[in-house]
């Protein structure tokens, strides 16, 4: 099984030049919001795409411009492109990088509707 530095190296290689300890702290801050127990076996993937997003949206990052969902994004020789979707308020600031949108799509699958994330922005949730 591969460690959630391995994960995160994988999924958002973008970040490949950050300093091992960045990418830990902010994998130790996704994880501290996710509830194992809710997220089951998808927890540590979860804490991976909300790793990724979280870094993606820190300011002086260049990235996730908060102004709504992901058109397109190409990385390396993987180009994808969303459709617009129906966000509720507060999943909308996920719904600006493809980390967030990931996220979201595993938790809609591992813990369903109604579950939620705590943030240092609020708590972030389905209706």
């Amino acid at each position: 099984m591969a460690t959630s530095l391995e994960l995160l190296d994988a999924v958002a290689p973008e970040f490949s030049g950050e300093p091992t300890a960045t990418k830990n702290l902010f994998l130790e801050l996704a994880a501290s919001l996710l509830d194992p127990k809710a997220w089951g076996s998808t927890y540590a993937t979860g804490a991976v795409y909300l790793a990724a997003h979280l870094m993606k949206v820190r300011p002086g990052s260049g990235g996730g411009s908060g102004a709504g969902a992901v058109t397109s994004e190409k990385a390396l020789s993987w180009a994808v492109t969303y459709a617009t979707v129906a966000l509720t308020e507060a999943d909308g600031r996920l719904g600006t990088t493809p980390y967030g949108l990931m996220f979201l799509n595993l938790r809609r699958w591992a813990v369903g509707v109604g579950a939620f994330v705590v943030t240092p922005l609020g708590v972030e949730g389905l209706p």
